[in-house]
């Protein structure tokens, strides 16, 4: 799909609006016929949808394919992103998807992809391991006149893949362009010694070795370093609790916080943060209690649900309450981390169903995505702290 003259670009919520005063126009009576309670009610439909639409553009899945696949449910997703893509051409707006989709089609024309190239002499793109393969084949395209192009990224933390990333990009790129200069950054200038051995030998823990002879590893092998000019006391760094239940692990995680604060290695508890699966209130309960029983301010980011999210003080005075994903590129002192116990859910229904109509899939065999994306997950939970971790 183009994009017409004067477009107006949606931010997500705008795109949410325009489904939403749509909805029977792009849905249709169809939508009676598929199983699920997220295909039955307006909102989660949107929500759903809104995912399946922007994967569907991000990987130039052809929704023909996807109309006579014979299945009722792959089927009706095609049938609603033409109509979707019909009101996003009829009302003149696009979303960021589309957006990116229609670069790659003007870049597809070499005269075009030769002269934007031209313009733009040196490309840095950082976090790499979060892109896409759309936004891989934009780079490669800017950057085919003079091969300038410069990637930074960590294959361990590649977390987004329900949203598109494929850690391929990251693993590969050295392939992708004649005499690529390959750098590796092995120090952590953050992390207390201690932090630092635990998450190697958590990564270190799996298999990441590829049963195809023909391929690379999964994983490439690293030892990561701590900062060599700076020095650290000899207290535990990494602890662990371990509670009879919920409310028991909520009164020792108090005990403990209380610690660091009577000793005065931290400010305040604004310098701590507590990283869960999910801030959906059966999971936070028995934390925000305890910091409510004891006097320990608190919030949830982001906020939401039917408990009270928020506790007297300052922002500077509250423990922050959030998932890994919210807490990407942040840091605290102090990082309490959910159980590393393994949960082995579907962590990317959309890609899963998709799958077959990809130009190019992720590559990581399906029977070990889901232990991959548990270890890379805890591991960014623990590149957040710098001088305690807690599980």
């Amino acid at each position: 799909m183009g994009l017409l003259p004067r477009f107006r670009l949606l931010d997500r919520q705008e795109q949410w609006r325009c489904l939403f005063e749509r909805f029977y126009s792009v849905f249709g009576p169809e939508l009676g016929d598929l199983e699920g309670d997220g295909w039955q009610r307006p909102q989660p439909v949107l929500g759903n949808a809104m995912r399946y639409f922007d994967r569907i553009c991000d990987e130039a899945v052809s929704p023909g394919d996807l109309v006579r696949s014979g299945t009722a449910f792959i089927s009706a997703l095609g049938r609603y992103y033409r109509r979707y893509e019909r009101l996003l051409l009829r009302e003149r707006v696009a979303d960021f998807s589309h957006m990116q989709a229609s670069a790659d089609l003007l870049l597809d024309e070499d005269d075009i992809a030769r002269r934007e190239s031209a313009r733009i002499p040196c490309l840095l793109c950082v976090e790499y391991q979060g892109t896409s393969n759309l936004q891989e084949r934009l780079l490669l395209r800017l950057s085919e006149v003079h091969g300038n192009l410069c990637v930074v990224g960590d294959e361990d933390q590649s977390l987004y893949r329900f949203r598109g990333a494929n850690v391929r990009n990251i693993q590969e790129f050295p392939l992708l362009l004649s005499d690529c200069r390959v750098v590796e950054l092995h120090v952590n200038y953050r992390s207390h010694p201690q932090i630092i051995s635990a998450y190697d030998r958590w990564m270190a823990s799996a298999d990441w070795s590829n049963l195809d002879p023909r391929g690379a590893p999964f994983r490439r092998a690293k030892n990561i370093a701590p900062n060599p000019d700076r020095k650290r006391t000899g207290y535990p760094a990494v602890l662990a609790l371990d509670g009879m239940d919920c409310d028991d692990e909520g009164r020792q995680l108090v005990e403990l916080l209380r610690l660091p604060r009577r000793r005065r290695v931290i400010d305040g508890y604004g310098q701590v943060a507590l990283l869960l699966h999910s801030v959906r209130d059966d999971t936070v309960a028995p934390y925000l209690d305890a910091f409510a029983r004891t006097g320990i301010s608190a919030r949830c980011v982001p906020a939401g649900g039917r408990r009270h999210r928020r506790s007297g003080g300052q922002d500077g005075e509250r423990v922050t309450v959030t998932t890994i994903h919210q807490a990407k590129g942040m840091e605290w002192p102090v990082v309490i981390v959910g159980s590393l116990d393994f949960h082995n859910g579907n962590v990317d229904p959309v890609g899963r169903l998709l799958r077959p109509y990809l130009r190019r899939s992720n590559r990581q065999p399906r029977r070990s995505i889901a232990a991959f994306e548990h270890l890379r997950q805890h591991l960014s939970r623990v590149n957040h702290s710098c001088r305690f971790i807690v599980d």
